[in-house]
């Protein structure tokens, strides 16, 4: 048993030495609480971070994947106006039912593609007309769509030769033709292509089809095609991108994607993808790499000086000559992530909130410019003006002036922004840059869709030539061209003459009126 101390038998001295000691026991107490606490806040804390993050994640796997504004019914989208008109004509129907003379189909379409015209006769009428006097009324029409299956034709090509004995000379026709040796032509290579890469399917697939009709084509062949056909298009590929990296705007668009390559020791592969913006003809360049290194980004832009727009991954920072400026929907994003880990009846209180609010002004503001049909340099005017100014300004007072707790997802989203807070406001120096970098990141996305399909390349000679396709297809599409019959005229042209002069009347903006001389020739 432990023996009690007789506070009346010991010394002043050592009753205040046993006091001492017992002060120091308990601030040893004391102090090992507030550890355990400080221990239980910093678990409690990585809990709490953990579930936010779950819920972003959440959210964005599940949740609604527009970009919308943070409003009362939350519902209307300031980046999507296409299907916001939608969405009216849509209630307007359903409000009223369809206006009287209303169609699906655009007749003049629809007539200028008839190949045939069914007369459909009362039965018996022929007998009426002879017996009564009929008067025809007008009318009633209607379209129908046919499906010829795909097939493919074999055109037979016999080379004459002749021999001359009086001087020992053989004269033989020329097969002018971008494949030679082979039974593919202009035609089917673009078109496998297309397939692939605008429609995802695969080429051991399209094999199988192929082979369905009778004609034996291994994917490997195929692949030889897409290999053939994009070592002729490449010089368009390059005088494209020469001319991105020179746009008379001097804004470029730019984001990356991953891509596997089998042959590649490297476990991931990048697609990158350079884009013109709103107020130039529409150019699109895919560019593989083995990495994601900023060396990439340095190698490609060689010659570029002028503004980036991009998200702030940093192999686009600090670019020699390059002004950054980092897309507003990345930080939006940021903020709306964390609205949506708390209750709606608190959003009014939360500070990110009100950014999201203030956001979505700057966007609507665009909007209005756009709508209003202003040129780049009225925008830049409009940008600078104390109305504009106001919204832009109130987001970093906000942001300076707020404390957010260490470590939270909140403390964040505001050192994304603020760190880099000068790149943040570069779209003031100029209106040809857009608030967000949605134009390349729209171009990534068929890319991504399109990879499912595919999965990977097996070499990195053909994913540099599926790069060199895409950015073709994407361009034609973007400059509202049919992509099969541009590439194919620029397969069976370009094999003979890929010069300067040619390659300048076959850009997309100038191919529909210089086509048709070409065919001539």
């Amino acid at each position: 048993m432990k023996k009690e101390i007789d506070f009346n038998q010991i010394s002043k001295e050592e009753l205040i030495k046993l006091y001492l000691k017992k002060i120091e026991a308990y601030d040893e107490l004391e102090a090992k609480f507030y550890e355990l606490e400080k221990e239980k806040n910093e678990a409690l804390k990585k809990i709490e971070q953990y579930e936010m993050k779950l819920k972003i994640s959440q959210y964005r796997k599940f949740g609604r994947k527009a970009e919308t504004k943070i409003g009362e019914k939350i519902e209307e989208t300031v980046f999507n106006e296409a299907e916001k008109e939608i969405e009216e004509e849509k209630k307007e129907v359903k409000k009223s039912g369809r206006k009287k003379g209303s169609q699906n189909f655009d007749k003049e379409y629809l007539e200028a593609h008839v190949v045939e015209t069914i007369y459909l006769e009362p039965e018996g009428i022929e007998k009426l007309k002879e017996e009564e006097e009929l008067i025809e009324l007008e009318s009633d029409v209607f379209y129908k769509t046919k499906v010829v299956p795909e097939r493919i034709e074999v055109i037979k090509i016999i080379k004459k030769k002749y021999y001359n004995k009086n001087n020992n000379e053989f004269y033989q026709g020329i097969n002018d033709d971008p494949f030679p040796h082979s039974i593919c032509s202009a035609d089917l290579a673009t078109d496998i292509m297309i397939k692939k890469f605008m429609y995802g399917l695969p080429y051991y697939r399209q094999s199988e089809v192929i082979i369905n009709d009778g004609l034996y084509i291994s994917r490997q062949n195929l692949c030889n095609y897409q290999l053939r056909a994009t070592s002729i298009l490449e010089p368009m590929y390059e005088y494209l991108k020469k001319l991105l990296i020179n746009t008379s705007t001097k804004v470029i668009y730019a984001d990356e994607t991953t891509l596997r390559v089998i042959e590649s020791d490297k476990s991931k592969c990048y697609a990158w993808v350079y884009s013109t913006g709103f107020y130039d003809h529409p150019i699109y360049i895919y560019d593989f790499r083995e990495s994601r290194t900023r060396e990439n980004v340095i190698k490609f832009l060689d010659g570029f000086n002028g503004y980036l727009v991009t998200d702030k991954y940093g192999g686009y920072s600090k670019l020699e000559g390059i002004d950054n400026a980092y897309c507003w929907v990345h930080v939006r994003r940021n903020f709306n992530d964390i609205l949506q880990t708390i209750n709606k009846d608190l959003w009014p209180s939360s500070v990110s909130y009100k950014i999201v609010r203030l956001i979505d002004e700057l966007f609507k503001k665009e909007a209005e410019f756009k709508k209003r049909k202003l040129g780049p340099n009225r925008i830049q005017e409009e940008r600078n003006k104390d109305e504009y100014l106001k919204s832009l300004n109130e987001i970093f007072t906000i942001l300076h002036n707020t404390e957010p707790e260490k470590g939270s997802l909140l403390e964040s989203a505001y050192n994304y922004i603020l760190k880099d807070e000068d790149s943040f406001k570069t779209f003031l120096k100029d209106g040809h840059i857009e608030l967000s970098n949605n134009i390349s990141e729209r171009a990534v996305k068929p890319f991504v869709i399109d990879r499912k399909n595919f999965l990977f390349s097996n070499t990195i000679e053909g994913a540099r030539s599926s790069l060199i396709f895409f950015s073709l297809q994407q361009t034609a599409r973007s400059n509202g061209l049919n992509p099969y019959e541009y590439i194919r005229d620029l397969i069976n042209i370009l094999y003979k003459d890929s010069s300067k002069e040619t390659l300048n009347k076959l850009l997309p903006w100038n191919y529909s009126d210089n086509i048709s001389k070409f065919i001539r020739k």
